[in-house]
């Protein structure tokens, strides 16, 4: 069967690991067991894909330490993390720095099986948006500065004589430039290309920063 993801597995409890991974093999997904959060962080790299699982009471890195770097890291890989304790405020905590979920032991099966599924599900719809968004940035890095400034305000909804008057330079260059702009954006209209820009994060940052 062909893998539809990887599950990977922090957890010093080696039982733990096992009945994880063989849960996560169950549904068709790949498995990778680490047996602390260093080593999980030795062989990171940002090709993850899938989900992250980890406990968050083990010997040196601890699952909410992993969580920090993983942050520091600018990873996106969904994270469950799982604990024998009932904490509600470490929980929130968690999950406010952005872990996917927070689960209890004893885990149940189903319980577990379905997080994984939904966080799988996630990653793989983050990295479809973020293929789209780098596709755009592209392109936007293609444009010269002016190019970008006239783009702006064509985003603004402002007209060629508008932005001329703005940008103190004559309405038959603004054209030019609006056309430029469109070939290089490979926008069908002004809606496409209004709709293209406005997708991207706003934290997002290309070489003129054209982002309204």
């Amino acid at each position: 069967m062909k893998e539809l993801g990887t599950v990977h597995i922090v957890d010093d409890d080696v039982f733990i690991r096992k009945r994880l991974e063989i849960l996560a093999q169950s549904i068709g997904l790949g498995a990778v067991v680490y047996n602390s959060g260093l080593e999980f962080l030795e062989s990171w790299t940002s090709d993850f894909c899938g989900c992250i699982i980890s406990d968050v009471r083990m010997p040196g890195i601890t699952g909410f330490a992993l969580q920090e770097k993983l942050n520091e890291l600018g990873a996106t890989l969904p994270l469950i993390l799982i604990s024998a304790h009932s904490d509600v405020s470490l929980a929130v905590a968690a999950i406010h720095k952005g872990a996917f979920d927070f689960l209890e032991k004893p885990l149940r099966d189903h319980e577990i099986l379905d997080r994984i599924q939904t966080a799988v599900a996630l990653d793989k719809q983050n990295r479809i948006e973020l293929r789209a968004h780098q596709a755009v940035i592209s392109k936007l890095e293609k444009l010269t500065r002016r190019e970008a400034e006239v783009m702006n305000l064509m985003v603004e909804g402002h007209s060629s004589r508008s932005i001329a008057l703005r940008l103190g330079i004559a309405r038959n260059t603004v054209e030019i430039h609006r056309h430029r702009v469109m070939e290089k954006m490979e926008a069908e209209n002004v809606v496409y290309l209004v709709r293209m820009v406005l997708s991207l994060p706003k934290n997002l940052k290309t070489r003129h920063s054209p982002v309204v």
